[in-house]
């Protein structure tokens, strides 16, 4: 058997593992340790087959008409790049990855990582970032590679990757996903918003009819930097490109996304929360008494269990009407499990097969429940645990920027980890709770209402 016999069939071994991977098929270690071992076999195959054309073309070169063509090589780097990629695609998952087919989605993933690990530099990671570029360039993403944010330091993500960490975030995040979502395309956005319309009264024949006119006001929005830090072992292997770019797009998406909840809905204004004052405190500060806030219920007593079902209806009840047609409660699990869905079965009529099966969709008292993990989940006197109402109504998200990622040189230096830095710059602004008054009847509630525990 010659070379060129060879490499056909060790080719056929590989395109028959690769066809495994493509379907989906999960190799044993067995099959893994062969399949490396064909790769390896069809290098160097390769390596002789180029030695060998090498010679063949310095032979011919004297004899060679002048407009020859150079001689094939034994494979295509499209050839090589699809192998490197279904080697590391064995047993990975891809799905949250963009493309119509696993290989398509495989090899967004796999552009991903070694994006990532060119980020790296040399002189953390030797050769394999260097392999790393290059497969960057041979994609065609060493421009998007060069696109630097000055500010943050870092690259912006390429377009053909940052799509699935959007959507990855856009899953995780509960805020984001029920507020107003706007392009910010300054550090600085002002949106004008309706405060008060325009008046329609009854008139008289030949009366005069009284002007009216429409009031509005301005949300601002101020661009603030969020990061998100990814720890790497320096230990990297070629083969587990794809498992690594999975854990950097999951953990960039839901760090981002978690700190993006806990502003939006309990932020204090503190440098904590980035300044952003979230929903249960701006309902808070409208006023030292809580009694004159339009929004707030006051519940029952200062301890979950105390709370009643009048309160949580008195909640839902000081909700606008144009509101609740798109209205949903935001809760705590453990509020809503031991304490809401508690009063649900005392008050009797739920059959066994509801209490063993629960309902596809969490509701109560006809709305949805979104369980929130930053919400309150331990009482405490004067809380707003419980938010109902429509959050898009109420809120504005606005992005500035597409997601960046540096390398990070200090996070932890003395343990020798690599570490990826993902920023973004955003802000959030809940304008609408309503007011407060010690007049009844001059209060007006906002389009998000809540639920306070007594002060003792």
């Amino acid at each position: 058997m010659n070379l060129k016999e060879k490499l056909d069939a060790l080719q056929k071994k590989s395109q028959s593992f690769e066809g495994m991977i493509e379907a989906g098929t999960l190799l044993s270690a067995e099959q893994m340790a062969e399949f490396d071992t064909v790769v390896s076999e069809i290098e160097s195959v390769n390596k002789q087959l180029e030695v060998a054309e090498r010679s063949a073309k310095a032979r011919a070169s004297a004899n060679a008409p002048a407009n020859a063509l150079p001689l094939p090589t034994a494979t295509s780097p499209q050839a090589e790049r699809k192998t490197l990629i279904l080697r590391s695609a064995a047993g990975a998952k891809v799905d949250q990855w963009e493309g119509s087919t696993r290989e398509e989605k495989a090899t967004n993933a796999y552009g991903f990582g070694m994006w990532c690990l060119s980020l790296m530099g040399e002189d953390k990671i030797g050769a394999l970032a260097t392999k790393a570029s290059e497969y960057c360039k041979s994609i065609g993403v060493l421009k998007a590679h060069f696109e630097r944010d000055n500010e943050s330091g870092g690259f912006f993500v390429p377009d053909q990757f940052v799509n699935t960490i959007i959507d990855l975030r856009n899953q995780y995040g509960q805020f984001r996903q029920f507020a107003q979502v706007l392009p910010m395309s300054s550090d600085v956005a002002t949106i004008s918003r309706r405060s008060t319309g325009l008046s329609a009264l009854w008139v008289g024949e030949s009366a005069s009819i009284s002007e009216s006119t429409m009031a509005w006001d301005q949300v601002r929005l101020v661009a603030k930097k969020l990061a998100a830090y990814a720890v790497l072992s320096s230990e990297l292997s070629e083969d587990s490109v794809i498992d690594l770019a999975n854990y950097l797009a999951q953990e960039m998406a839901y760090q981002m996304a978690y700190q993006e909840d806990l502003a939006g809905f309990t932020g204090d204004g503190t440098s904590t929360f980035g300044g952003i004052i979230g929903a249960t405190a701006k309902l808070k500060g409208l006023s030292a008494t809580i009694a004159n806030i339009a929004g707030l219920r006051v519940g029952t007593g200062n301890a979950y269990s105390e709370l009643t079902l009048a309160d949580f209806r008195s909640v839902i009840g000081r909700c606008p009407s144009y509101a609740r047609r798109n209205a949903a409660w935001f809760v705590h699990p453990v509020l809503y499990f031991e304490t809401m869905v508690g009063l649900a079965e005392s008050a009797g009529g739920t059959t066994t097969t509801e209490l063993i099966n629960g309902t596809r969709r969490d509701m109560f008292m006809g709305y949805p429940v979104n369980l929130i993990e930053v919400m309150p989940s331990v009482e405490a006197n004067s809380q707003v645990c419980a938010l109902f109402g429509d959050l898009r109504s109420a809120a504005i998200l606005g992005n500035r920027r597409g997601i960046t990622v540096s390398r990070s040189e200090h996070v932890r230096f003395v343990n020798d980890d690599l570490v990826l830095k993902a920023t973004a710059r955003l802000d959030i602004n809940v304008h609408s709770t309503g007011n407060a008054s010690a007049t009844a009847s001059q209060r007006v509630p906002g389009p998000i209402v809540g639920l306070i525990t007594a002060a003792a």
